[in-house]
């Protein structure tokens, strides 16, 4: 369990990734999602343009559906 947000991608990285179990690119998105959301609670960002938007949409989807696919394992 981590400690806090910030270790979530860390954490897929150490348990998942390094043991073959996902792909880095998953620890990654994991990694930018908290970004971004950092960024938008300190009002750092306050608009999305529509083409970042339609990025971070199918990533969320991808990223969803790939741990969806993991637990069913």
């Amino acid at each position: 369990i981590p400690p806090t947000p910030s270790h979530v991608s860390d954490l897929l990285y150490e348990k998942m990734v390094k043991e073959d179990l996902l792909e880095k690119k998953y620890s990654k998105m994991m990694e930018n999602f908290y970004r971004l959301a950092k960024k938008i609670g300190h009002q750092e960002l306050t608009e999305i343009r529509g083409k970042d938007y339609d990025v971070y949409l199918n990533d969320a989807q991808d990223f969803v559906d790939r741990m969806k696919e993991f637990i069913q394992k």
